[in-house]
């Protein structure tokens, strides 16, 4: 199931290209900047500009959880919904202490780790933290963390080319000592029949 979504994130991102990549990095951000580095090693995209749109679609990411959190956290622990996303009443008090003692920090550790991610995001909204410092840790963590990502995919895709140059080297390589071989053999073949036609006569 898994494979089947990252092959329809894939036709998605190869027929839509930059439209669609900053809808989809809101939601699914490090798998998509992996994915677009890939291709960009191929040439189908500027890494520079996926970089930026990466990072901007976190951003949105951050500020749709913190909005839920600020304008409707206390609604959202009494719906299904809210246990849907990790949202629940003793995950948030956990969240919430953490961020009385170092919300820089747990802002910081919500981002990194995706487990809590979404409860400690939506959290900086419960407690109102205030928005541009709040922001301002997301849009740290997001720039060394799409660079982390878009260096994997270009790095991996690298790997990739480089490893279908070696193929195709050693398929150069095979197919020039396969003919020398053979002109060999026919060179030979046509030395022996000559000879055998002087012995003869």
């Amino acid at each position: 199931m898994l494979e089947n979504a990252q092959e329809g994130i894939i036709q998605l991102l190869l027929t839509y290209r930059y439209l669609i990549l900053l809808p989809i990095s809101i939601v699914e951000g490090p798998i998509i900047t992996v994915i677009a580095g890939f291709f960009a090693v191929t040439g189908l995209f500027n890494p520079f500009i996926i970089y930026g749109i990466v990072i901007l679609g976190d951003l949105m990411g951050d500020t749709l959880a913190y909005s839920i959190g600020r304008f409707g956290g206390h609604h959202l622990l009494k719906t299904k919904f809210g246990h849907f996303i990790g949202v629940t009443p003793e995950k948030l008090e956990e969240a919430k202490d953490k961020f009385q003692k170092h919300h820089r920090k747990t802002i910081i550790f919500s981002k990194i780790f995706h487990g809590f991610g979404i409860t400690g995001l939506t959290a900086a909204g419960v407690l109102k933290i205030n928005y541009l410092k709040y922001l301002t840790t997301c849009l740290f963590v997001s720039i060394i963390q799409s660079a982390m990502f878009l260096l994997i995919g270009l790095l991996f895709g690298s790997a990739y080319q480089t490893l279908g140059q070696y193929i195709d080297y050693f398929a150069a390589t095979t197919i020039t000592i396969g003919s020398c071989v053979v002109i060999f053999l026919i060179v030979r073949n046509k030395f022996k029949a000559k000879k055998n036609e002087n012995n003869n006569s």
